[in-house]
């Protein structure tokens, strides 16, 4: 007799029978449920009353490794960015003015002291300072002439005065003879004069009228010749005392206008306005304080200097990264061994931390992460990384300054902190005093 197969699915039952099933089931379940919450109840109770009580030191220690989660981390990463050494150089002018060239392009090589580009009003300001430098000229040339002709002056003076000193005494010597010898032909004249009248007088027959006459005729011709000769010599007297206070009036008038018309002021007045105007004129071209590369031109000729620069540039020879570096890890760079830097796809590891230019404020961020699970405002603290020019790896950066990289560095063990000294426990701080009700 053959055996009836089983059937195929034997969880499927009849109506009557699931229900009466389920019934069942659903008493069983519950009555699990709540053996086996009573059963954890039990377990937890008894790994509570077995575990020791936390110490005062454990919860110090785990306070403080709550409160800096990164201390003891093998290594510190953080964002950066490139920039040439001595950072990026904003180059601009005077606020207002107008840029009339600009000199230099992207990517070019600039040296000490270059130009870069010139302002609108250099011509004009140029024209000032050759109008200026030939205001000076011209005062140096009237000094010049002015001063020659004084000395022709006072050297036709002293001429004057050396004539009056030396040739006018003998002159004068002269006068006094011929005044002399006239004083004595009038009394010679008046002399025989008088004998002539004597003898006619007498009643002689050896003077006539005709020989009175003729010597008193030459009586007054000597006299008036005397006359005339005393006159001249007390004019001469006169001139000679006029000659010399004309010859010191003379000397007066030209020491006043040497002071009057002294263009020594003058000439100092107009150097310094030509200093001042080179300077304006020196302040309307903008040259490179340093050697260095040209990374950005940011305005065109003819545009108006505003807030924005010119144009930016730095030295690329030599190129750093900047990292900002958590503010809870920043005791930890003291531990730093080594930094890798990874940028374009490269990764970089000869970068060396200038522990002396680290940043002494805690500040916000500025490069910000592209992962959105990152926050975007932090407390960091900026470490300048230097990158040794030598090396080939480094060098292609000179070209992209203000990339953003990322750092990592690499600590080292950490330092043994040094045990805290115990306080001495007294009654007051072990048993407290109750207040008093």
């Amino acid at each position: 007799m053959m055996k009836p197969f089983p059937p195929r699915f034997p969880n499927i039952v009849k109506a009557p029978d699931a229900t009466s099933g389920s019934v069942c089931g659903l008493a069983t379940c519950g009555a699990a449920r709540r053996v086996s919450s009573a059963l954890i109840l039990i377990v937890v109770l008894g790994q509570a009353a077995c575990s020791p009580l936390p110490t005062e030191s454990t919860s110090s220690v785990d306070r403080g490794a709550d409160a800096h989660p990164k201390a003891s981390a093998e290594r510190i990463s953080a964002l950066g960015r490139v920039e040439p050494k001595g950072g990026v150089i904003s180059i601009a002018g005077v606020p207002g003015a107008r840029i009339g060239k600009i000199s230099v392009h992207e990517g070019q090589e600039v040296g000490v002291n270059a130009e870069l580009f010139v302002l609108e009003n250099y011509e004009e300001l140029d024209a000032n300072c050759k109008m200026i430098e030939a205001q000076r000229d011209e005062a140096k040339t009237s000094l010049d002439l002015e001063a020659k002709n004084e000395a022709l002056l006072r050297e036709e003076l002293d001429v004057e005065e050396a004539q009056i000193k030396q040739l006018d005494p003998f002159d004068r010597r002269v006068q006094r003879r011929k005044v002399d010898a006239l004083r004595d032909a009038r009394d010679n004249a008046r002399i025989e004069y008088d004998r002539l009248i004597k003898l006619e007088q007498a009643g002689s027959s050896l003077v006539s009228q005709q020989q009175i006459d003729g010597q008193k005729l030459k009586v007054s011709s000597v006299e008036a010749e005397l006359d005339a000769a005393e006159a001249s010599l007390q004019k001469f007297e006169q001139s000679r005392k006029i000659a010399e206070r004309k010859i010191e009036i003379q000397r007066r008038r030209v020491a006043i206008g040497a002071e009057k018309g002294n263009l020594g002021a003058r000439i100092r007045s107009l150097d310094a306005s030509h200093k001042a105007a080179l300077i304006q004129r020196d302040r309307a071209v903008i040259r490179a304080l340093a050697a260095g590369r040209i990374l950005r031109v940011l305005s065109r000729p003819g545009e108006t200097i505003g807030a924005q620069p010119v144009l930016q540039m730095g030295d690329t020879n030599e190129m750093e990264v900047v990292a900002e570096i958590p503010e809870l890890q920043a005791r930890d760079l003291s531990r730093a061994e080594s930094v890798t830097i990874t940028a374009l796809g490269k990764t970089l590891k000869n970068g060396t931390i200038d522990l002396g230019r680290i940043e002494r404020m805690v500040g916000r961020n500025s490069i910000f992460s592209l992962d959105p699970t990152v926050d975007a405002d932090r407390r960091v603290i900026k470490v300048r990384i230097q990158l040794d020019p030598k090396k080939r790896s480094s060098q292609f950066l000179a070209d992209f300054s203000n990339l953003q990289v990322d750092v990592e560095i690499s600590l080292g063990p950490p330092r043994r902190a040094e045990p805290a000294e115990s306080m001495p426990a007294d009654a007051s701080t072990v048993n407290p005093p109750r207040p008093a009700s």
